[in-house]
């Protein structure tokens, strides 16, 4: 399992860092992005985070599941629910990865 920390405030350079680890993963199987308290330094930041993701999208889609961890109330439902889901717990996160390996 791949986890990844961001360091909050999330800055460009910690986003690149995280694509960097995402892509240089050898075996892609579950992958955990721990988001921290969500805090980006700018709103330009979040864009650039969630822009960065979609360029590597045919890589993140070789992981079998994905689990973002977030603080509550964020809500994002995505396109397939067993692939990718967001969290507000570690502990949900990492059983949900577990489950049906």
């Amino acid at each position: 399992m791949l986890i990844i920390d961001l360091i909050n405030p999330i800055t460009h350079k910690e986003v690149n860092e995280m694509i960097q680890k995402i892509l240089k993963t050898s075996n892609p199987s579950l992958l955990l992005i721990d988001f921290g308290n969500h805090d980006f330094e700018s709103l330009e930041v979040l864009k650039f985070c969630k822009e960065e993701l979609k360029n590597i999208e045919s890589v993140l889609l070789n992981f079998k599941k994905i689990a973002m961890l977030t603080i509550p109330p964020y809500k994002s439902k995505s396109q397939d629910s067993e692939k990718l889901k967001y969290f507000h717990s570690d502990i949900k996160a990492k059983k949900w990865l577990s489950s049906g390996v």
